[in-house]
């Protein structure tokens, strides 16, 4: 089936009909730009108006599919000819259909599997893998204000990412030493403030309300009131796991 041809061919009926693009685009409730597509051999008319079409110009299916006319004795060939070339295009057209919505169905997968991931992130059940430790030492040593940590135990071992942020090397381990270390000023914390249990879905409740246990519990014996700033600080650099505000700023 030639497109050019056919479409060259409606063009030739369509003007022994006297007719203008804008008049058969009217007869057929379609636009004068769809009958100027099929006429240029961009596009063939749909089948569902193809036995109209063929009324209005006054010829047969199989002569406008063969793009010209054809005599009586061609006509079971020309036929045979165009079934086939219809059933041609109808497989080429469902292998585009097939492509198309495979790669849509994969766009939507991987946008939701993104989306999925983005959610668990900021909830804090897995770690950013665009924010993981990368190198021991920064060269601000600024970063490292917190270093008196690894002295209390190598599970603090701290590093920066790809954007010179501090992180934990081992971040899991870092918050079960956490819990280990400070067991009785994560509870002292829990208790005042109302909290669920300490986790990696929770860790941002003890963050910001473990330096304010002073203030929760003026009684508290000094310790628990230090264990309380360490929860935070050591909170405060877990969260650069999962959350960097120097990459959001500048992204």
């Amino acid at each position: 089936m030639d497109q050019k041809k056919t479409g060259k061919f409606i063009a030739e009926l369509r003007k022994e009909q006297n007719m203008t693009q804008q008049e058969l685009a009217d007869r057929l409730n379609v636009t004068d730009r769809a009958v100027g597509n099929w006429e240029n051999g961009r596009r063939m008319p749909d089948y569902s108006i193809l036995m109209e079409l063929c009324a209005r110009l006054n010829v047969s299916v199989n002569e406008l599919l063969a793009g010209e006319r054809v005599q009586p004795e061609e006509k079971e060939k020309q036929f045979e000819y165009n079934i086939r070339d219809i059933m041609a295009v109808n497989m080429k057209e469902k292998k585009r259909h097939q492509i198309t919505v495979a790669f849509l169905s994969g766009l939507l997968v991987a946008l939701c599997c993104l989306s999925v991931m983005f959610v668990l992130i900021r909830e804090g059940v897995i770690m950013d893998p665009d924010l993981r430790y990368v190198r021991r030492f920064s060269e601000e040593s600024q970063y490292f204000k917190y270093e008196q940590l690894e002295n209390i135990s190598l599970d603090y071992e701290m590093g920066v990412n790809r954007y010179g942020t501090v992180v934990f090397r081992y971040p899991a381990k870092a918050l079960e030493r956490l819990k280990t270390d400070c067991s009785e000023g994560i509870e002292a914390v829990r208790k005042a403030f109302d909290l669920p249990e300490l986790d990696s879905r929770s860790f941002r409740l003890y963050k910001t309300y473990g330096w304010q246990l002073i203030d929760a519990d003026a009684t508290a014996p000094w310790g628990l009131l230090e264990q309380g700033r360490l929860i935070s600080r050591v909170l405060d650099i877990y969260e650069n796991s999962f959350y960097d505000n120097f990459r959001l700023r500048n992204s």
